[in-house]
């Protein structure tokens, strides 16, 4: 990625090329009047403080059904939609490219209960909620959320940040709406054929919600990070809707991250990782059946400690089918993209890739 900055006629810039690499800076032009500059630019500043963001998870994206993970590359607006196939053998296949023009926030899950991952499309305010079902053939056909007497069901709220997953453990995904704040907060449990009922629950304070299987028991756990200044509780799934969560809390967190989920370590429990935009050092919290994590750090093949440089979009997903899960670092706008693809024991094996356009992955 380049960047550059005009300041009193002097032209210089920055540079990184994959995201373990830092940024450097590169030096253009000349000085007022054509002249060259004095002296070198100064470093660059901290990065500023990424906001908290949407909800991450380790939902079902394998949209085919054929064992390997998918990335579903939606942006509001006229361009197409890109829906990349994972591939056992590494990389990916381009299949489908719809158009989804109106503006929704999307979520990964098996709404329907065929086995393969469906897209909801979350419309804020009064535009009709809708789910893409995943095909065998690598597209997608278009239902609408229903109750469980087959009515359209609708969000009917702006606010909200929908987390999906199985959590009380019956095979079917469920959709948690959460909303930062004082409003209401509600979890639909899935019944399959894109059916739900409705359970109020409630969530008090503005977190980033973190979705994933942490203690492996088949259930979709929440972890709930708050920044430096709360401690963090960890939701962990019960089968029963009327208590349906077990609520523990952990250790607060120092620094600030934007944390995602995922099996980095090959056990089969979800762990988490806690990546810092900017030059801080990542972090992973592994799983454990004990309802608690270890604490390790991503690593390259030779077992040394891995860091991501710069500020990407994480998108989490076993793109390979090998039981472990990968990461695609999206730098969107025209950033370095690049693959980990996992290899057990929180070690991560690096390739390139290119992501053309601006998209919410999902």
């Amino acid at each position: 990625m380049l960047a550059w900055l005009n300041a009193n006629g002097a032209n210089f810039g920055f540079k990184r090329t994959v995201p373990s690499e830092p940024w450097h800076w590169e030096w253009w032009g000349g000085g007022p009047g054509g002249g060259p500059c004095g002296a070198p630019p100064p470093e660059p500043p901290e990065p500023p403080k990424p906001p908290l963001q949407r909800a991450s998870q380790s939902s079902n994206r394998d949209y085919d059904g054929d064992g390997a993970d998918d990335i579903f590359w939606y942006q509001a607006g006229e361009g197409a939609d890109p829906l990349w196939l994972g591939k056992e053998v590494g990389g990916f296949t381009q299949t489908f490219a719809p158009n989804v023009q109106s503006l929704y926030f999307t979520v990964a899950g098996d709404f329907n209960g065929d086995g393969r991952g469906d897209v909801f499309f979350y419309a804020p305010g009064e535009l009709p909620e809708a789910i893409w079902n995943g095909t065998a053939s690598g597209g997608f056909t278009k239902s609408t959320p229903k109750t469980s007497g087959g009515a359209v069901f609708n969000v009917g709220g702006m606010d909200y940040q929908p987390i999906a997953g199985d959590f009380n453990g019956d095979g079917l995904d469920d959709v948690f709406w959460y909303a930062p704040g004082g409003a209401d907060d509600f979890v639909w449990y899935g019944l399959g054929g894109n059916k739900f009922n409705n359970t109020a629950i409630t969530v008090d304070g503005n977190y980033l919600p973190v979705a994933g299987d942490f203690d492996g028991d088949g259930r979709t756990d929440i972890l709930w990070y708050g920044g430096p200044e709360l401690p963090e509780a960890v939701w962990y799934g019960r089968p029963s809707m009327n208590v349906p969560f077990d609520k523990v809390t952990t250790n607060n967190v120092a620094g600030l991250y934007l944390p995602f989920a995922g099996d980095f370590n090959g056990d089969g429990r979800d762990d988490i990782f806690w990546y810092a935009p900017g030059e801080a050092a990542d972090s992973l919290w592994n799983g454990t059946a004990a309802r608690s994590f270890s604490h390790s750090t991503p690593k390259r093949p030779d077992g040394t400690a891995w860091n991501v440089i710069g500020g990407f979009e994480a998108v989490p997903g076993d793109f390979d089918g090998d039981g472990d899960t990968d990461i695609v670092w999206y730098g969107p706008g025209g950033d370095n993209d690049s693959v980990w693809y996992a290899t057990g024991g929180n070690r991560f094996e690096s390739g390139l890739i290119t992501v053309s356009g601006n998209y919410n992955p999902v």
